[in-house]
This record gives C-alpha cells, structure tokens and sequence, in this order.
C-alpha cells in the first residue's frame, strides 16, 4: 500500500483536469451547436416558404386550367382510371413516367418520379371525383440549395403532414438519420412537413479533437508532472520547460490546421465564380460585377453607363460534338483573347454560358462610339481559329445593351444583352443593340405564340379553299387548301401573321397536321369533287418532311374517311429540301408510292430547281406568280413561260401557273395549254361554304365574269 500511495495524487490530478477540459470543451460545442441550430431553424423556415410558395402555386395551377396553361415546366396530369394524358402532350408517350404515375394516390407528393431523358419531377397529385388530376414541376425547382451552411442539405425531407395517412415523401439525396427538426405549413391540399438536420461543419470538428487531443494530452501533463513532484521534486524545472515546449509546438499545429482551413475556403469560393475550362469568370462571377457596377453607377449620378455584350460562339455549338471539350475550352479563351484586344485590358469577359461569353467595357454609349467599337470587334472577332485537331472559321455575333437609371438588376441587363444577341444571329448583321421596344415586340411574339397553342386546341383555324382550272375548256381541277386564323380579338389572319412564327417555334407540324385533316374532312363530305375527278392540296412545311412516318400516317387518315390519296396533292418549296435532300426524298417517295400528288410550289425562285425537278418524284409544278406578273409587258418573261412549260411537259408532269389577276394574263396562257390556272381573275380564297357553291357549278366562268367576282 505505501508504494501505490504516491501515484494517488497524480492519477486524481489528470482525472480532475481531463474532466475540466471535457466539460468546458462540451460546453463551447453545445454553444456552437444551439447557433448552428439557429441558423438551420432560420434556413430550414426559408426554405419551407419557398416550398409552400411553389405547392400554391402547383395547387393554384390545378385550379386554374391547368390542361390550358401547361409548359414544359408546369405539365398537367389527368387520370381516370384507366387512361392517363398529360399537357403537353409530348409527355404523355413517355413510358416512365406513365409507369411512376399510375399507381399514384391522392393527396400525394411524389417525387423523384423520372421522365424517359433522364428528367426528375416532382408531381402534386389531388383528387378529382373518381379520378385525379395533378400538376408536375422539375424536382430541382421545388428544394434548392440552403443558403448557408448550417442547413444539411442531403437530410431535407418533404412529407405529408395531414392526420389520415402519409402518401408521399420527396428526400433530396441520401443522409443520416433526422433528429426532431421539423416544420410545419399548410398548402390548399392539406399540411406539408419539412424535416431537416443541422450541418456539422468539418472544419469545427477536427478543432473540437484537436482540443479533445490538447486537453487529453495537458491531462497526461499534469499527471506526469505531479507525479514527478511526488518522486523528485528537484526535477520540477526540467519538466516545466519541455511542459512549455510540447505547447508551443502544440500551438503551430492549431495554427497550420486554421491556415489550412483559410486556404481551402478560399480555393472553394474561387472554384464557385470560375469556369473550369477556360479559367474565365463565370456567369456568377459576371452578375456580381454587374451588380456592383450598377451601384456604383446610381451612387455617381453623371457617370458614365455601363455597356454590356452578349457574344455567341454558334459555329462552336454546331461543331461541339466533333471537336470535344477540350478544343471548345481553347477557342473560348482564344475568343476572349480577342475581345481584350480589341475592347483593352480593362475590360471584364466571362463565360456566361457553354457558347456565350459575357462583357462589359467602357464606353460613353453614343452611337458613334458604339459604331467603333463594333468595327473593332468586326476586325478582331471573325475569322479562324486554330486548335488541336485544324482550325475553325467562326463569325461571332453580339448582343448590346446599355444600362440606364431604369435598371435595377444585373440579371435583367445580362438577359437584355442575350436577347439583342439572338437578334443579331437571326439577321445578316453581326451585332444588334437592345432597345425598350425590341422587348416588348419578344413579349407580343411570346403572346402570340400562346395565342398560337391555344388556337390550335380551340379550333380557330379556317381552310379557305381558291381554285385551280384548265385554261381551254375552263373545267375545275381542284382547291388548294390556305389556312386562316380566326382570331377571337383582331378578326381574319393572313397566314403573313403567324406562318413565321408557326416555323420558328415547331408549332407548324401541329398547324399542318391540322390542315390535312380539315381536307380530309372537308373532301369527305363533297361528292361533287369526287365526280369530277379533281383533288385537295395542302402545303407541308420543312418540319414534315424530317417525320419518317409522314407517308403511313396520311394515308391512314384519309383511308378511314373512305378515300383515295390521289385525291390529294401536298405542295412543297426547294428551301424545304435543300438542307437534306437524301431523306427528302425518301419520305417524298413513299407519300407517292401511296398514291398522293407532289407539287413543287414556287418554281423558279430557288438556284437549283432543274435539279430537283430531275432527283425527286414530283407530279406537278406550280410556276411562281413573279413570272406571271410582266408577260404581258415583256416579251422575254413571256418567252421564259413558254419554255419552263415546254420543259414542264417534257417531264410529264402538270403545270399550274399562279398569280393571275387579269383578262389580259389569261389571254396570253390559253394558247400555251394544256396548262392550269391559278389566281384572283377566277377567285380569291374562299371559305368552304362558297367553295361548295363554286364546285357545283364545276365549270370556269368566262374573264370578265370572274373578273367581277373579285
């Protein structure tokens, strides 16, 4: 027992001051914790706003006519038990969502329910009598990011909250098990729960174990030394000073681990505003100088405006596949190159998006001045760039917008700059500059096109019908079919209104298949056309002709109304050819193995019609009204008329001649027979109840008769 006596006083000793140490260690990280906690409460209640913002707005878009209002970011379900159809309807062919969405239940959340591309959505589903409907948005819209790093954001959960039963749960990512953190709020379609954990940052923990170490090792100190005193205290000098040497070096550690800690947190935040590739400032990074410069620009009343570029690289989008990543980073750089060469190095350029850079430099904004620069940048920007695997000749176009005492956001000046681009690349120019009314004619076009959409579903559009008829003895050929928009609001529109727009958006395959259908239709129902022979055309458009299942599709339609395709002619123009030829012909081919008529409209006003007329399996050629026009003043258009129809003839193939208006026109054709007529003299478009009344009489009306029709 003596011997054991001396090491009573150190062991108790380093028991006493370790647990000291734990305690106030516990202590601080108890503080951390509770502020940690706060922080996470504060983000968590953010995010569970934001949430319920969007389920209103999910539940308002079900209450609102959803099947009318839905986008590729809104997409309206419905389902009766039996059959399920989406809005729009392009999702409703795709077989993994079908699969997901059947079984659902209502109320639900359900999430992440995945579409064919790869897709996640997130889909609120209500009931709806004996069905339900419901209304998707993509899942990464619904939880984002937390803002801060309190928040743990692989732990967040999204569940029912209601009394009855819990139907559906959204979990983004995989995380821990979740403490008792959870809010509540409610939404039209019942109670929602937030879940969430708090975030444990590393850099605090390995302090916390590194305090854990010092104090562990201060307790091991503090016994050794007592026990040293108990044995030897003469020895009490030399264990202080290597006491006071173990701390210090103690000490540099901490001090390198908080260095490194700085370091990384720097590296990260710099990785955050910088593209990868090219080492540009990215989109980020671009914004918040904008927002910045704007400040200070309303802080400096007299300054200078703050001009900003859109640069698009579409030659790089084009070849992005055969060039590869790599080569498209080093001509990107190469492009900013330029731009600094040309604009100065005080210029800011960053990669706003993958074929778009972002810049701004200094300049008064004076026509003038904004007349040199874009000389400049013309001198500097075209031309060929050489990479790794040969070179590339691009013509980057620009998009300019200057910033003014009316903006308040660096967001809305960027995509100002953007729209003014995509102005610039649909025009020969290489740059356009933003103005006030250019937006407001984009938010007519986007107006328009939702009119578009919504005329299509609402049966808006009209066929009117203007005939085609022999020259000699007069008789009725056929109609071709022309659409018309009967707008609720500005009345009749000619196709000069909506064709463009129509091709621009893809909605033109919708229109078409439209058109096609109403002559169907309307052939249908006139025997009259039936007996005298005589056909229905309709104009395709450059989008059909890419639709490899054109052929069997147009036949169905007019098999099942119980006619012939011959009883139709579709119309088609060289521009729609030119971009591939190879599958133009095919699709061309089969529609005439199945028995329709192919006409080539406008004649004449491509480079290389003779080519086509000689490689695809045309049946008739409509001659351009600008050949029609002067022959009765110029001896050598009419000239040309007599040999395009001599070389007409020569291939076996009809003739129709468009655009004619007078007796005089008509006069001079009637020799050139067998030819057939179209235009204003015999009559202007008509809807489909005069067409009816002009089919009966099944004859051509004399010129001067027709005349007064006009």
């Amino acid at each position: 027992m003596n011997r054991r006596q001396p090491l009573v006083l150190p062991v108790l000793g380093g028991v006493i001051a370790f647990a000291l140490g734990i305690a106030a260690l516990q202590s601080g990280e108890r503080s951390r914790a509770s502020e940690s906690e706060r922080l996470a409460l504060v983000e968590a209640h953010h995010l569970a706003s934001e949430v319920q913002a969007k389920l209103n707005t999910l539940a308002a878009f079900l209450d609102e006519s959803p099947a009318e209002a839905a986008t590729d970011n809104m997409i309206y379900w419905f389902f009766d038990g039996n059959t399920l159809s989406a809005r729009p309807q392009r999702f409703a062919s795709d077989k993994n969502l079908l699969q997901q969405l059947r079984n659902a239940d209502a109320p639900a959340l359900l999430a992440p329910v995945t579409s064919e591309n790869g897709q996640d959505f997130v889909v609120l589903t209500v009931p709806h009598g004996d069905a339900w409907r419901g209304v998707a948005m993509p899942a990464d819209a619904l939880l984002v990011q937390p803002g801060s790093d309190a928040l743990a954001a692989a732990s967040l959960q999204l569940s029912w909250a209601g009394e009855e039963r819990d139907t559906g749960i959204f979990q983004a990512g995989m995380g821990s098990a979740l403490r008792d953190n959870e809010i509540d709020f409610a939404v039209p379609n019942g109670t929602w729960r937030l879940a969430y954990d708090t975030n444990v940052i590393a850099a605090r923990q390995e302090l916390y174990w590194a305090l854990l170490t010092v104090v562990a090792l201060l307790s091991y100190t503090v016994a050794i030394v007592l026990h040293r005193l108990s044995l030897r205290p003469r020895g009490l000098q030399g264990d202080l000073s290597r006491l006071n040497e173990r701390f210090n070096n103690i000490n540099a550690e901490l001090g390198e681990l908080l260095v490194k800690r700085e370091h990384a947190r720097d590296r990260l935040f710099q990785t955050a505003i910088t593209d990868s590739d090219t080492g540009l400032p990215n989109r980020q990074a671009f914004v918040q100088r904008l927002e910045e410069a704007l400040t200070a620009m309303r802080g400096e009343p007299g300054s200078a405006p703050l001009v900003v570029a859109a640069v698009g690289l579409r030659e790089l989008e084009i070849a992005e596949h055969t060039l590869g990543r790599p080569v498209i980073a080093t001509i990107v750089a190469e492009v900013a190159a330029r731009l600094r060469a040309a604009l100065g190095e005080d210029c800011q350029v960053a990669r706003v998006n993958s074929f778009q850079l972002g810049v701004t430099f200094e300049c008064d904004g004076s026509e003038a001045a904004l007349q040199q620069v874009t000389e400049r940048l013309a001198d500097t920007l075209p031309g060929v760039y050489r990479h790794a695997r040969g070179k590339l000749n691009m013509s980057p176009h620009i998009g300019i917008a200057i910033a003014n005492d009316g903006y308040r956001y660096a967001g809305r000046l960027l995509e100002d700059a953007m729209s003014a681009l995509t102005d610039a690349e649909s025009s020969p120019a290489m740059w356009s500059m933003f103005t006030a009314e250019s937006r407001d004619e984009r938010a007519t076009m986007i107006q328009l096109e939702s009119d578009i959409r919504a005329a299509i579903e609402n049966n808006e559009f009209r066929l009117f019908y203007q005939p085609i008829v022999h020259t000699a003895s007069g008789a009725l050929r056929g109609f071709e079919c022309l659409v018309r928009w009967q707008h609720p609001v500005e009345g009749l529109l000619g196709p000069d209104k909506f064709i463009g727009l129509c091709e621009s958006t893809g909605l033109i395959t919708d229109l078409t298949r439209w058109a096609f259908h109403e002559a169907v239709r309307q052939a249908s129902a006139w025997n009259d056309l039936r007996s005298i022979d005589g056909y229905l055309s309709v104009n395709l458009s450059t989008l059909d002709l890419r639709h490899e299942g054109l052929a069997e599709e147009l036949t169905s339609s007019v098999l099942d109304a119980g006619l012939s395709p011959s009883a139709f002619r579709l119309e088609i123009t060289e521009s729609m050819i030119i971009d591939n030829v190879s599958q133009s012909r095919n699709v061309l081919k089969e529609l005439r193995a199945a028995g329709f008529g192919i006409m080539m409209d406008d004649f004449g006003t491509g480079f290389s019609s003779l080519s086509y007329l000689r490689q695809l399996p045309f049946s008739a050629v409509k001659i351009d009204r600008s050949f029609t026009q002067a022959i009765a003043s110029d001896s050598k258009d009419y000239g040309m008329m007599r040999n395009i129809l001599n070389l007409v003839h020569f291939l076996e193939m009809e003739s129709i001649i468009e655009g004619i208006e007078t007796s005089e026109q008509y006069d001079l054709l009637v020799p050139l027979e067998p030819v057939y007529l179209q235009g204003y003299l015999f009559s202007k478009p008509m809807p489909a109840i005069d067409a009816e009344e002009y089919l009966a009489e099944a004859t051509l009306k004399l010129p001067a008769a027709a005349t007064s029709r006009r």
